[in-house]
């Protein structure tokens, strides 16, 4: 692939020009450098580094977002059992004036008195029931995060090798381009060689011409005393 012209030098110390290939200049010229497989190599793990570290940050956030749930619902589940605990002074109390009220009034009012609370305990049995949905609600999000942690982790080992295959492949690559410059510049010495006899032959070649009129001029000098001597 041939390139334009830039303020490069190549690898054998020349300038740059629309004549080099990509492969003499060395990637040493500013134009050139982008093309290198090895700023391309790094610029794709920068880019899977920056993909690493924001899934880590995410993971994070989550972690603590799930550490911040944790923290109300225990405080949550330690109001739920203070409201109990009052719940159930506030039960004794009513029983308690329902003994007091049995004793001063007819007998048909308790049976109000205990519908009453009978409500009361279904109230609280079902405020009981909530809290205990609510603290396996966060429990359950609290696994999930972990599902999230794993997940992210086989990402990254995925990630993981398959940089270390790119690099195999980019080391190769590498090996093949250095074999690739040396061959150019075998074929560089053998270019100039072909020429240099190309050349000498065409030396020779006009001189053999210049005998061969010379030996027919001879042959022609030859002819005519032979035929003036008859």
């Amino acid at each position: 692939m041939r390139t334009n012209k830039c303020n490069g030098k190549t690898a054998k110390g020349e300038k740059c020009d629309s004549t080099n290939l990509v492969s003499d200049c060395g990637y040493y010229c500013s134009r050139h450098w982008r093309q290198s497989p090895e700023v391309k190599r790094k610029r794709e793990e920068a880019r899977a580094e920056e993909k690493i570290k924001e899934k880590i940050a995410k993971l994070q956030q989550s972690i603590q977002k799930g550490d911040e749930e944790s923290g109300d619902t225990s405080e949550r589940s330690h109001s739920t059992a203070k409201s109990n605990s009052t719940s159930q002074k506030q039960q004794k109390e009513a029983q308690t004036e329902q003994r007091h009220d049995a004793e001063s009034k007819p007998e048909s009012e308790p049976e109000s008195v205990n519908k009453v609370l009978k409500r009361f305990q279904l109230a609280v049995n079902e405020a009981r029931r909530d809290a205990r949905e609510k603290v396996k609600s966060e429990c359950a999000k609290q696994y999930v995060t972990m599902e999230d942690y794993n997940v992210v982790k086989d990402e990254l080992l995925t990630l993981k090798a398959e940089m270390a295959a790119k690099q195999v492949f980019y080391d190769k690559l590498d090996a093949q381009l250095e074999k690739l410059g040396s061959l150019q510049a075998h074929a560089d010495r053998v270019n100039l060689d072909y020429f240099t006899l190309r050349g000498s032959y065409e030396l020779l070649k006009k001189a053999g011409l210049e005998k061969d009129k010379q030996i027919a001029q001879l042959d022609k000098e030859v002819a005519d005393l032979t035929e003036k001597l008859g």
